[in-house]
């Protein structure tokens, strides 16, 4: 009887230590450390999945996973959130190759040695150099990026305010980026501002978005009608189309009137 009452002791203080193990803050970060590398190694094995169906069923898998995470609550809907995690893997969606290409295509357009600024650049802008702003609301996406490579990298929501003074950039660039835009109208004004006397826009566009990126689309254009919205925020505008390897993008050139 005396042992078995020690037994039951040590189990009850052992059984005690657990619980405050559990409880104790650093545990629990360790918990949701584990919990998120989990989480990353699945949303990077979804560029792995062809299957539509197996894909949605491991989103949903995701969502669930992001709930037992504080620091993703929100996720995949907030927008910060979800561009945050994609920093990871953001290199794997464009190949360097069309990178390159759209780069030469936009340098054609833009002033040399002007200074342009990146909207929505990613972990990845696309233009580079002393003159070049990337500027983009996610940062852990600027965390990839190279800074030494740039005049000024910004973490930074357009469609609040664009924060630079009046007459600052020869161009503004947004590369797959206006679908993602809620107040376009908005973001346009600010560009307007801070675009120097016949400093341009250039907007590329692709017809197709990944399903999965549709979690963040705000809406799909046509070029037309992106053309008679930037026309109706005061800028003379393009429509041109470019094949890059087997993909064909829209190219947008806009000059305030």
């Amino acid at each position: 009887m005396f042992f078995k009452r020690n037994i039951d002791e040590v189990k009850r203080k052992l059984h005690s230590n657990i619980r405050r193990l559990e409880n104790n803050s650093e545990v629990q970060k360790l918990k949701s450390l584990d919990l998120k590398e989990e989480f990353m190694d699945r949303l990077i094995a979804l560029n792995m999945i062809k299957n539509e169906d197996e894909k949605q069923r491991a989103i949903e898998s995701l969502k669930f996973l992001a709930l037992k995470i504080p620091e993703l609550k929100g996720w995949p809907e907030d927008k910060v959130k979800f561009w945050d995690m994609e920093a990871t893997r953001w290199g794997l969606q464009i190949s360097s190759d069309v990178r390159e290409a759209i780069k030469q295509e936009i340098l054609k357009r833009i002033a040399k040695n002007g200074y342009s600024l990146e909207i929505g650049c990613g972990a990845c802008p696309v233009i580079d150099g002393s003159g070049a702003t990337a500027m983009d609301v996610s940062e852990e996406m600027l965390s990839y990026i190279d800074k030494e490579k740039y005049g000024f990298v910004i973490c930074a929501d357009a469609e609040n305010k664009i924060p630079f003074g009046n007459k600052s950039f020869d161009s503004v660039l947004m590369v797959f980026v206006v679908n993602y835009l809620k107040n376009l109208e908005n973001v346009l004004s600010e560009i307007k501002r801070v675009l120097k006397k016949d400093g341009k826009i250039i907007i590329i566009q692709s017809d197709f978005i990944d399903r999965w990126y549709e979690i963040q689309e705000a809406k799909s254009y046509l070029a037309n009608e992106l053309k008679k919205i930037i026309s109706k925020a005061g800028f003379a505008v393009k429509i041109g189309r470019i094949s890059i390897g087997k993909k064909e993008l829209v190219v947008l050139e806009a000059k305030a009137k």
